[in-house]
């Protein structure tokens, strides 16, 4: 037997053959490649994409291996999908579920699935269709688009309601609606205008339910959109899309409210769409706005119309609006001195009527030839009243009393100073009509094309007023050693004229791949002529008369010619603006840089109290443009944009002499050495979403400063409360805000989390009066604002329920004065439940504890708890007619009151409204001529 043992190297060369040999198998082995699956989703009978339907890719063992949302094109696209048998399963609310069997190869690459047609789920009496969550949001590039399907409303609520719902869209303390922080400025109906800029009619009488999704984006101006020229004009708008069934035929409804405390509503909309022609009469009518303080009676008549070569549409509305207004004011002037507290009661009532029409056609005769023509007209009468009892203090009275003008014979010869009571009735109605002519053509040259547009407008006002006053002085005696008073009645006729003309003209040449020199020349004439006839009755001739607050319009005839409050102004200003821009668009980067030189001309003729001032000035502004849009991907951008604009005072304001002595409690002068003021605006936004994760983000920050505002500056009389203003320049005014939003959906996506904050922090400078020894002293009120929200919801087929929680605080300090009080704090938590129940009832409720803490008056430090419910009911065949029952307010508990900080003052104001009250309500809504499945509800 041989015992050699083999040498190492043998072994060697036997574990390397075989590692070679496992190797070469190896690589032989195909390597699994990874596939993109993309596909189109439609709706059949139409074929129209479907945006934020759910697609959901299982395997063979029905286990999900990927999921997303379709863009607003329909499209989706699943990646690094690994080979294998699929199925595709397609949900979207009131569709049915739709599946597609997938096989995907180990080839890798792209595949295009089949095409997936969404067929209506047929709703019947016994029967229970099951379908999939709708997703609520979709984002393409600057576009958000929320699908109304996934957010409950109460039966019968209007868009209004709706868009209070929407993840990302607030309110703020205005009612305006803000999209991500930036203000809603217009709504469309399908992408076209639906009664111009009139968005009250639009949010006060389309109904919730006929539309299917909502869009939010930056609309470019005509202007901008048809010369491809950005001119920074860009608008936040919400364009609603009407649902496809509803654009067929005649559709609408009809309801009506009444309830307690005289409480009425009452509306109708009636639609006839076909194709791209669309006609909509609208009218409602009620009392519940404003607070139950206003009585507003509106309605109109919109169009679309199109061809092949044009576009047309218009609205013509009108309004007639009462109003009435009870508040209560509490403010603490940032001086040291005398009169730095004041209490103020106001009453008023408003009676307004208004005409208006405006339509728009654009022909495009050819592929290269654009002209759009805009005509407008509007009528406006009004009346108006008002009566206001105010006093003057030197220090805070809440130290000596509860109810400071009830009670101020007890402060009066101890910190009074001033006791003002005076009533004012104006009448007035005017006109105005205008339009424009915008052309556009490109030329042979891809990315060459030139245009013009023309502006005019003409507008004739005529107003009368009449005036009452009288004030009473602590501080002064009169001959007779009682307090010193003043009186007087004044009636005043103020007619005037305003006409504007513009021409602008643009070019743009392309100089490389997707990048274009871009100029532009406008030129604007503003003319206006402004007449002040002014007739007055002083003392002692208003006791002789017998003139009170009650009566003082009916000595008219007895007034004589006041001369040095009559005046007579005409102003011509006349502006160029010369802008050059490079602008580039890319894939990824569209930047537009800049700039643009303003010469500007002013002429102003003032004649007042028998002196003649002819002012004439001359000034040229340079201003630089920049905005910068870069894409991350198709769900992430960025956007920073940079404006300065620069702008003149009030030519008037450069007089040197009296510009008002009416009330010797307030008193202004001109100032001939004011200098034009600039502004700078930064502004940021960035936005991301995760479609399969149902997830989003938004950012937005906003830098704003002015170099040279224009302040007042006001001299004190420490004897009479009176105050004497003068314009002034003055440096350090700025702000900067900042804002993010996120919300996503849980796994279970029926779940849905939604936060933000905000922030804003303000420097407001301005001139506060310290002592007659001091005078006056530079001021700045510093002031931060900080608030955040949380809103959790679950959301299925027939149920949503939401809690929600916000708080803000504002913290003020000034620099010139140790004033207090200047911090507020606001948070509010609650919930609410919409349910659709059996037998085709509806209930609604919310509830919310909404406190507040800070305020200077302790009655307006208050924890109110505010319940609203709402059950409606469904009868007739297909659920045509609703009747309701609708309680706001339940616990009687509701107010309003803010504060307002700035430079000079702080101020706490309250207004009396109607809040409690409740509603029985019917309403019919039709649908003829549309699909089967429409009529079938």
């Amino acid at each position: 037997m041989d015992n050699t043992t083999p040498c190492p190297s043998y072994y060697s060369f036997i574990i390397l053959f075989f590692i070679a040999l496992i190797a070469t198998h190896a690589s032989a082995q195909p390597r699994e490649r990874r596939t993109t699956l993309r596909g189109i989703v439609f709706e059949r009978e139409s074929l129209d994409p479907m945006p934020g339907a759910t697609v959901l890719l299982l395997d063979s063992a029905g286990t999900r291996a990927g999921g997303t949302t379709t863009d607003l094109d329909g499209r989706y696209q699943l990646a690094n999908v690994r080979p294998g048998r699929y199925t595709l399963e397609v949900t979207f609310v009131g569709f049915r579920v739709q599946k597609q069997a997938v096989n995907v190869s180990p080839k890798g690459g792209n595949l295009r699935a089949p095409d997936i047609l969404l067929r209506e789920a047929a709703q019947q009496l016994a029967e229970a269709v099951i379908t999939g969550k709708a997703a609520e949001m979709t984002q393409k590039e600057d576009t958000t688009q929320y699908n109304s399907a996934a957010f409950k409303v109460p039966e019968g609520s209007l868009i209004e309601e709706l868009i209070k719902k929407l993840p990302g869209v607030t309110q703020d303390e205005n009612g305006a609606f803000l999209v991500n922080g930036k203000k809603v400025e217009q709504i469309l109906v399908d992408g076209k205008e639906f009664f111009g800029n009139n968005m009250e009619i639009t949010l006060k009488n389309l109904p919730a339910d006929i539309v299917e999704h909502i869009k939010a984006y930056d609309k470019q101006s005509d202007q901008a959109r048809i010369t491809g020229i950005d001119d920074g004009e860009e608008r936040t708008v919400l364009d609603l899309s009407i649902k496809k069934e509803k654009k067929r035929g005649w559709f609408g409804n009809a309801e009506a409210q009444g309830g307690t405390r005289e409480r009425y509503t009452a509306r109708t909309m009636v639609n006839r769409f076909v194709g791209d022609q669309k006609f909509s009469i609208v009218g409602n009518a009620g009392n519940t706005g404003g607070g139950g303080r206003n009585n507003n009676q509106q309605g109109g008549f919109n169009f679309t119309v199109k061809n092949e070569t044009m576009e047309g549409g218009g609205n013509v509305n009108g309004n007639f609006n009462q109003s009435t207004n009870e508040s209560t004011t509490i403010s603490q002037s940032f001086e040291t001195s005398r009169a730095a507290f004041s209490n103020r009661a106001s009453r008023s009532g408003n009676n307004n009527q208004r005409l208006g029409a405006d339509f728009r056609f654009e022909w495009k005769p050819d592929t290269l030839t654009t002209l759009l023509v805009r005509p407008n007209l509007s009528w406006n009468k009004s009346r108006s009243h008002s009566h206001n009892e105010s006093a003057s203090f030197a220090q805070d009275p809440y130290a000596f009393v509860a109810d400071p003008l009830a009670q101020l014979a007890e402060m009066a010869d101890t910190i009074g100073v001033n006791h003002n009571l005076n009533a004012n009735r104006n009448r007035g109605h005017s006109y105005n009509v205008g339009g424009s002519v915008q052309f556009n053509r490109r030329l042979a040259k891809v990315g060459r094309n030139v245009g013009a547009s023309f502006n005019a407008s003409h507008g004739n006002n005529q107003s009368e007023s009449e005036s009452f006053a009288l004030i009473d002085y602590y501080q002064i005696l009169a001959t007779n050693g009682a307090d010193s008073t003043y009186h007087k009645l004044q009636y005043d006729d103020s007619p005037s004229l305003n006409t504007n003309v513009s021409a602008n003209f643009s070019y743009s040449e392309p100089i490389g791949h997707q990048i274009f020199l871009q100029a532009t020349y406008n030129i604007q004439r503003n003319h206006r002529d402004q007449q002040r006839t002014v007739r007055s009755v002083f003392d002692p001739r208003v006791d002789a008369l017998g003139a009170t607050v009650d009566n003082y319009g009916t000595f008219r005839p007895d007034a004589e010619m006041d001369t040095a409050q009559c005046r007579y102004v005409e102003n011509t200003n006349i502006n160029h603006d010369i802008r050059l821009q490079l602008r580039i668009n890319r894939t990824k980067l569209r930047l537009t840089v800049g700039g643009s030189v303003r010469p500007q001309r002013h002429h102003t003729q003032y004649t007042k109290g028998g002196k003649h001032y002819d002012l004439r000035r001359s000034i040229i502004n340079f201003a630089p443009t920049f905005n910068m849009r870069y894409r991350f991907s198709k769900n992430e951008h960025l956007q920073v944009r940079y404006n300065g604009n620069s702008s003149q005072p009030n030519i008037t304001d450069m007089i040197p002499d009296t510009l008002s002595n009416a009330n010797p409690l307030n008193i202004r002068l001109g100032n001939p050495d004011l200098l034009p003021s600039f502004n700078h605006r930064v502004q940021a936004s960035w936005r991301r979403a995760e479609p399969d994760r149902q997830r989003n983000y938004s950012a937005h920050v906003d830098y704003n400063t002015t170099q040279d505002a224009v302040s007042s500056r006001t001299e004190y009389d420490e004897t009479t409360g009176g105050r004497v203003s003068r314009p002034e320049n003055i440096n350090g005014n700025w702000n900067t805000s900042a804002h993010f939003d996120f919300n996503t959906a849980f796994r279970d996506q029926r779940f849905r989390i939604s936060t933000g904050i905000n922030g804003r922090y303000t420097n407001a400078v301005g001139y506060v009066y310290q002592s007659r020894e001091r005078q006056t002293t530079k001021n700045s009120t510093r002031g931060t604002n900080a608030g955040s929200w949380l809103r959790l919801t679950f959301r299925n087929d027939w149920l949503e329920v939401a809690a929600w929680a916000n708080g803000n605080f504002n913290h003020s300090r000034a620099t010139a004065t140790a004033a207090s009080n200047l911090d507020t704090w606001h948070y509010a938590y609650g919930g609410s439940v919409v349910a659709d129940l059996p037998w085709k009832m509806n209930v609604a409720s919310d509830i919310g504890n909404n406190s507040r803490r800070g305020y200077s008056e302790e009655s307006m430090n208050t924890d109110r708890l505010i319940w609203n419910l709402h059950v409606t009911q469904k009868l007739l065949a297909e659920g045509k007619l609703t009747i309701g029952l609708h309680a706001y307010d339940l616990l009687k508990r509701n107010d309003n009151v803010w504060r307002n900080v700035n430079a000079t003052s702080r101020t706490d104001t309250r207004n009396e409204q109607i809040h409690s009250y409740a509603m029985l309500s019917v309403g019919y809504r039709f649908n003829v001529f549309g699909s089967r499945a429409s009529r079938r509800g």
